[in-house]
Parts: C-alpha cells; structure tokens; sequence
C-alpha cells in the first residue's frame, strides 16, 4: 500500500504540471564529475548493468557490520558537556539556557558529592587526564558560544553526527558496556557510561578524521529552488545523482556488505546516516505502476510520451525503468547511564534509471523530494588521530591510573578541543571485552 500510495501522489504531481524545463540543459542529465560512485568503492570491478544486478541478487543487500545507533550530541546542549544523567536541566532548545545552567552548576560539587556519574561525558575525560581547568569542557560550550555571538543563534540540527557516522560505518564494533578508569592522581574511580564511549569516539572522529571519499558535493541553498518536475535549478543541488545512488548502493552494500554514509538532506541542514541496508522493487515510469520484476518494468524510451524530464535525458538512453528504495540506516538515539542498544529508520527514495541498449545504468532522474545530498567513507586502512597520538606512551596498565605522560599529552590537545585516540580507543577497547 505504501508503493501504490507513493507512485499515485507522484503521478498526479508530475502530470500536473506542463512539460517545460527550458532552464536546464541536457548536459547535466548524468552524474557531475564530482558526483562519482567509484570513489566510494575498492579497485575491483563495478557491475553498471541493471540485469547483472538481478542475476547477483542484489535488489537487496546488508552490510557485514551493522553500524551502531546513538546521539549526534546537538551543539546547542554543548555537545559532550551535556549531562545527560540530569536531562531537565540541560534540555532547553535555547543554547543560552543550557549555557546558563552549566554555568550555575560547577562540576566540583559534584566530586566532592561523589556524584561523578552525573557529569557529562567531557568533564568525566577532564577529570581523568587531570585538567582541573575543564579545558575538553570549555571547548565544547565554545562550539555553541561562538556561533551564538555569530549568528545570535545556535541551529538545534548542529551537532557531531558526521563523527558518529565515520565511526559506526566502520567495522568497529560498538561499545557493550561501561568502563571504569583511575585518574592520573590515583584518587577517582571514573566511570564512562556505553553512551560516554560512543560519545568521546564520535567526537574524536568529528574533529580528527583523515581525509574523506566523497560523492556529490553538499547543497547549501534554502530553500532549493526546483523546477516544476522537482528538479532542483541549483547546479550544486542537483547531485547525488540516481545512477550515482544505485550503484553505491548496490556495490558497495550488495556486494561488498560494506557501508557508507549519506547526507539524507537535500538542503542545507546536514544529517549523516551510517547505512545498514536496502531493498528495492521496480515501476512502470510510463505509467507509475508497481512492477515485479524488472522487465515488466522496462519502457522504451521511444514509448515514453510523458515524459516530463525529456529535454535533460541523456541522448544515449534507450530505455527507463522506476525504482522505488527502501533503505535502512541507524537511528540517532537520546544518551543514557544503560544499555543504549541499536534502532533503525528506514528512508525511502523514487527515481528512475537510464538504461543504453545493453540495459547498463548511465543516467536517471529523481522522483522524490526526498533524496540524499552527497555520500562518503574513508579508505578503510585510515584512522582518526591527533598529532598528539603520534608518540610512543609505552605500555599502559588500565587497571591503575592514567599515566602521566599520556595525560600531559592529552591536556594539550583539549586545549585544542581535541581528544587523544590513544585514550578513546583505549576505553573502546575495554567496553567491547
């Protein structure tokens, strides 16, 4: 019922309106140069052909390594400096209010009332490391504070979900449990909650991620401008483009079972999704009705009468077929002191392909308003790092306290508003044992 309601409200939409896209050239019908798929791929062979697809089952696949759900810590409750354990108090929609509650409320009294677990997550990293001056702390309201002075505002869409992101697509595993750490002084047993974990990774790879393999660049403009086919009139707006799409997906997904990220605003706001998996079925995009199998779905170009994206086709299509997307991605989720688990949600997106005589994909146009902007991973032998990781520490003994040269280190690099990874990955490790 979902496809059909779908497919109707797209049909009535499109033969609304007459067929007229004068302003947009047949030039921009494929993929930019920008918007490239094989970026996100390893050097073997992709599979262009949309029949090759169906014969290697992959109108459907799933990644080897679910990704993990969590927060995108919004900016506006001072992204790690929120104490979550004490949500009421630090959940206004307006960042000074946060802000001003922090302020208020030191984290001191909460040591000497042995209420450690009630911090946030960067004061718990702060008091491990020994930085009594809150130096990750001040660096994580600064974030709001700044944009506050700039803009008088800070957007509630603004986090670090690009950090969770990088980390979850990995095949990393998430964190299972808490860990419980002695400080440099020998004097607080510390303890960082599964959601502190995810937390501080998620800001390591914020603020410290290589470089990035990207697909498609991201659309700033608000609100896009589209054409009377939904066609978005801003060159920058018009990537990813559904070729693009389907063939991440299906190779990287499908036959690799590795996951990507995409950035499923078409806008300016920006939400990164770890993908999970997919599953797709065919439309007549003649006539908009669902499909079981691909060939009942195949139109010739030559039978495509209404066709209200002709004047942008590639001059090389012969044929089009609709698809209709499901895909599943790892939720964004409240921090808590427990289990935090995992969830998905599920977007849904409705293109069509370009198909040349040999049924390879080289082009397509999108159906849905909704649809992701840009997509990216990293190479998968690259980690986050900050220039203070790349030292040798010795070994540490994590059942007694932080030792005192990773601790220096680690102060420096907060006053950066960095997290070292030789401290991160440490406590990732002993959370999955």
């Amino acid at each position: 019922m979902k496809t059909v309601s779908l497919l109707l409200i797209l049909f009535v939409c499109l033969n609304s309106h007459p067929n007229s896209n004068s302003q947009i050239h047949s030039e921009l019908s494929a993929p930019l140069p920008s918007d490239d798929f094989m970026t996100l791929l390893n050097p073997l062979g992709p599979v262009y052909n949309v029949v090759q697809l169906e014969d290697l089952g992959l109108t459907k696949g799933k990644t080897t390594h679910e990704p993990w759900a969590s927060s995108y810590w919004p900016i506006h409750r001072g992204v790690l400096a929120f104490r979550y354990p004490n949500k009421a108090s630090y959940n206004s929609k307006s960042f000074m209010d946060n802000f001003n509650a922090y302020m208020a409320n030191p984290a001191e009294p909460y040591i000497a009332e042995n209420r450690i677990d009630h911090l946030s997550p960067s004061e718990k990293y702060d008091l491990l490391v020994g930085d009594r001056n809150w130096s990750l702390t001040k660096a994580m309201w600064k974030k709001g504070y700044d944009d506050y002075q700039e803009k008088g505002i800070v957007a509630q869409w603004t986090g670090i979900c690009h950090g969770w992101a990088a980390i979850s697509h990995r095949d990393s595993p998430p964190p299972k449990h808490g860990v419980v750490m002695r400080d440099v002084t020998n004097s607080y047993s510390i303890t960082f909650f599964e959601s502190d974990v995810k937390g501080l990774l998620s800001y390591l790879w914020a603020e410290s991620a290589p470089e990035t393999k990207q697909a498609g660049n991201r659309c700033y403009q608000f609100p896009v401008t589209r054409d009377p086919m939904l066609r978005p009139q801003e060159v920058s707006c018009l990537d990813t483009n559904p070729m693009t799409w389907h063939l991440a997906v299906t190779n990287r997904v499908g036959r690799f079972g590795k996951s990507f990220v995409m950035d499923s605003s078409s806008g300016p706001e920006v939400w990164n999704y770890p993908i999970s998996s997919y599953d797709y079925s065919y439309f007549n995009a003649r006539t908009f009705e669902p499909v079981h199998s691909f060939k009942s779905g195949l139109v010739p170009i030559s039978d495509l009468t209404n066709d209200h994206f002709a004047s942008v086709r590639s001059d090389k299509t012969k044929f089009v077929v609709g698809v209709i997307m499901d895909v599943f991605h790892s939720a964004l989720i409240e921090p808590t002191m427990g289990p935090m688990g995992n969830a998905l949600q599920t977007h849904t997106f409705i293109y069509d392909l370009e198909l040349d005589e040999n049924y390879n994909i080289i082009g397509g146009e999108w159906y849905s308003e909704d649809q992701p902007d840009f997509l990216w991973t990293f190479a998968d032998e690259l980690k986050a790092r900050t220039r203070e990781d790349i030292q040798d520490f010795g070994v540490w003994d994590d059942t007694g306290p932080m030792p005192a040269n990773i601790s220096q280190s680690a102060i420096s690099a907060s006053q950066r508003g960095k997290v070292m990874a030789t401290i991160v990955d440490k406590l990732h490790t002993k959370s999955i044992e």
